[in-house]
């Protein structure tokens, strides 16, 4: 065999081979950050799925069983805080969804600065101002939740 012969059988290998291990290389990559980031994305969902499940529970309470406001406001604060803390504690993890998050944290502290401005007993007009305020922390949790479902059907 000539050289050319030999250029031509080696060249289609070596060039095979480089393909090969660039696929190789991308899905190892992709199996590694799911590995990796989907058991943050996964509790992070669960907890923010008990966080709604939460809200919607209080919503039924404070309504059918004339529960007081208050001590369901200090209860989904509790809620609102665990999501904190897991959020913060893994934020590396979790930095795709930062600008859904920052939504629902600027829609509670709006909701907890409206609170304050209220006076007991609650009027009409603030029991629809605080309802208003709920249901835009309830609609950015939605948004939250549906952000990182997206996410791990990514990966």
């Amino acid at each position: 065999m000539e050289a050319k012969d030999w250029i031509l059988l080696i060249i289609p290998i070596i060039f095979n081979g480089v393909i090969v291990l660039i696929i190789q290389i991308i899905f190892e990559n992709k199996k590694l950050k799911r590995e990796v980031k989907f058991p943050y994305y996964q509790n992070l969902s669960k907890l923010l799925k008990e966080v709604n499940a939460t809200f919607i529970q209080e919503n039924i309470d404070v309504q059918s069983k004339r529960r007081d406001v208050n001590e369901t406001i200090i209860f989904l604060e509790n809620s609102i805080v665990e999501i904190i803390k897991y959020y913060d504690s893994n934020q590396l993890y979790l930095s795709k969804i930062r600008p859904e998050y920052q939504l629902l944290l600027h829609s509670w502290d709006s909701f907890i600065n409206a609170a304050k401005m209220v006076s007991n007993p609650l009027t009409e007009i603030d029991k629809m101002e605080l309802g208003v305020k709920v249901q835009d922390i309830k609609n950015n949790l939605d948004k939250l939740i549906l952000s990182l479902d997206n996410l791990m059907l990514k990966i």
